[in-house]
């Protein structure tokens, strides 16, 4: 029992996976350790842990390095936000694109687009979409 606290501990402080291989392997005792049933307590604490790992299979990460769920949320509508205005960017530049496409040539608007869109376009140059042949 002393040696499995400390890494239990370690475990719940610092994050990591918790299992009984692994927690029996770090603290260098028999993986049958936590069935023996002077050691409940440790298995319960144990599965404890565990439990609180997420169902992706990675480690949990300590408490104090979790954001909040007010935090999460705070982050998702700025992310949803910001998707929203790129997607509306977007369809203002497909729609010139597409005004310029059915314009005259003889429009005096049309070099103005022919020149504006490929530097509008510009910001996503690193897009692994984009196109060479649009740079300006």
């Amino acid at each position: 029992m002393a040696r499995v606290q400390p890494v239990l501990e370690a475990l719940e402080h610092d994050g990591g996976a918790v299992t009984v291989t692994g927690v029996s392997a770090r603290a260098g005792v028999s993986r049958t350790f936590p069935y023996d049933a002077a050691w409940t307590t440790l298995l319960a604490r144990l599965r404890h842990l565990a439990s609180k790992q997420p169902a992706t299979g990675q480690p949990a990460l300590p408490d104090h390095q979790r954001i909040s769920t007010k935090s999460q949320e705070s982050l998702v509508r700025a992310l949803r936000e910001a998707d929203r205005e790129l997607h509306m960017e977007n369809e203002r530049l497909r729609q010139l694109a597409n005004d310029h496409e059915a314009m005259d040539a003889s429009d005096s608007r049309s070099a103005g687009l022919a020149y504006a869109l490929p530097v509008l376009g510009q910001s996503y140059a690193e897009h692994p979409g984009y196109q060479q042949e649009w740079r300006p």
